[in-house]
């Protein structure tokens, strides 16, 4: 009988094509939902791959911040 044993592999984080080491910043925006408003305080200072990885918000999210003007990704 032989030894066998699994790979412990993590799930890939889909990141929307943007770039995981990349900086999110608040620009001030107030939006009308406060639970946008809650997110951007959230994630603000982070990194992109951080706030996905810690359900802080997904990709889809993370981009309408960005088209609103809630947040910028540099």
């Amino acid at each position: 009988m032989t030894n066998t044993t699994t790979k412990k592999t993590t799930n890939p984080t889909y990141l929307g094509g943007l770039n995981a080491n990349a900086t999110i910043t608040a620009t001030g925006k107030v939006l009308r939902a406060d639970h946008n408003n809650a997110r951007v305080k959230a994630v603000n200072g982070k990194t992109v791959s951080y706030a996905i990885n810690n359900r802080l918000g997904n990709s889809t999210d993370l981009k309408y911040l960005v088209k609103t003007g809630a947040i910028t990704i540099s």
